[in-house]
């Protein structure tokens, strides 16, 4: 009975051992998968919400662009139509003209002395004693129409008057011309001599720049809006007539 009680608790006390070795050694293990297996888990749902916040950012980052770009090409469009498309019409109504005293009345100008070539229509007017044809009275008319309505003051004006979709440096030229056309020799204001050869010089180098200016952007716009455009003319502010020579 003895050695019954003796063996029977060697056999509990080593089926202890063995349930504590195991225990010992296999519980930490489990649990650490355990937590592993939340990691993992934690490491999805990160997964998860990086992509959607990648998504989610470059959604707003590409509606910033589009809205961005639709406002700056309605902008350039607004421009082109608006102002530069009149304005380089404008100057190709003078550089026609050019062409055409060149052509029939052997009249060279230069672009550099005459930048911007005004037409003017007069009519005549007089009076005469029928009875012995002697002359009461004579007068000019400037008639103006579709060809003489746009003179040099007022392609200043026209863009003054659209100073929202002028360039800075077109509308800088465009008001410092303003005040000088008024004061120039081919002005009708009385101005003093100590100023005349001034306001010439620089009634005559401002002009030229603003035509300069016309065509050039005229065609950096249409570059930008993927039309057609004179590269010639991009770079250098010089108007291409030879269509007008064919």
């Amino acid at each position: 009975m003895e050695l019954f009680e003796v063996t029977f608790s060697l056999i509990v006390g080593l089926v202890c051992f063995i349930l504590g070795s195991i225990l010992k050694i296999g519980f930490p293990a489990y649990i650490s998968k355990k937590f592993d297996n939340i990691a993992t888990k934690e490491d999805l749902v990160a997964l998860t919400e990086i992509p959607e916040k990648i998504k989610l950012d470059f959604q707003k980052e590409f509606d910033d662009y589009t809205r961005s770009n639709t406002f700056q090409n309605d902008f350039y469009y607004k421009r082109y139509t608006e102002l530069y498309a009149p304005l380089y019409s404008i100057v190709c109504q003078s550089e026609g003209f050019r062409v055409f005293s060149e052509d029939t009345q052997n009249k060279a100008y230069s672009f550099n002395e005459f930048p911007f070539l005004e037409i003017c229509k007069k009519r005549s007017r007089t009076k005469t004693n029928l009875f012995n044809q002697q002359v009461l009275s004579h007068e000019e008319i400037v008639v103006e129409d579709e060809l003489t309505k746009f003179n040099k003051k007022e392609l200043s004006q026209f863009i003054i008057d659209h100073e929202e979709l002028a360039s800075p440096k077109l509308i800088k030229l465009a008001i410092f011309y303003r005040y000088v056309n008024e004061n120039y020799g081919g002005s009708e204001k009385k101005v003093e001599e100590a100023y005349i050869e001034y306001f010439n010089k620089k009634e005559l180098q401002l002009i030229r720049e603003i035509v300069s200016q016309i065509v050039r952007e005229y065609n950096q716009l249409r570059r930008d809006l993927n039309l057609d455009y004179d590269q010639h003319e991009l770079n250098n502010g010089e108007f291409n007539n030879e269509i007008y020579r064919a």
